[in-house]
């Protein structure tokens, strides 16, 4: 976070009969000077779909929460990953994740089995996908993408 911005919650409501044990996501963002109700997302989702670190965000008041996401503005063009492993697993996800940042990306983790990655535009999806898929084939870790073909707004 750049210490000269105004950072906000703003939150991600996901679609009723949502399967995922949350009813929604707060994400950090940015707010856009000049730009009202426009933010900057400023961490990477782990349960939100279709919204990435760096998209410029509508956000409005709403009954329940001072700042809800409306949709996304301008896509950073950043894809999420999600990681899901053992613990125990942990220094060869990291070693993982590692190698993945040094192409392109960012991480964060929201618990010790738990971790979203940003990979940078221009980064070789496919080979990222390889990278994750044998480590998912050798039980280390499930993965997935933060896309989804429908649009959670």
């Amino acid at each position: 976070m750049n210490d000269d911005e105004i950072h906000v919650k703003v939150h991600v409501t996901f679609p009723d009969g949502d399967p995922r044990p949350a009813r929604g996501e707060f994400l950090w963002a940015a707010m856009i000077p000049g730009r009202p109700y426009h933010y900057k997302v400023d961490n990477i989702p782990f349960m939100a779909y279709n919204i990435s670190y760096g998209d410029i965000v509508h956000a409005l008041p709403s009954y329940e929460f001072e700042r809800e996401v409306t949709g996304v503005i301008e896509p950073s063009g950043c894809t999420v990953i999600r990681l899901a492993f053992d613990p125990e697993d942990e220094a060869t996800v990291m070693k993982l994740a590692d190698d993945i940042l040094r192409l392109g990306a960012r991480r964060e983790k929201a618990t010790p089995w738990l971790m979203s990655i940003a990979i940078d535009p221009g980064v070789d999806m496919g080979h990222v996908a390889a990278m994750l898929d044998s480590a998912q084939d050798n039980g280390v870790l499930q993965w997935e993408m933060g896309t989804l073909d429908e649009v959670q707004w």
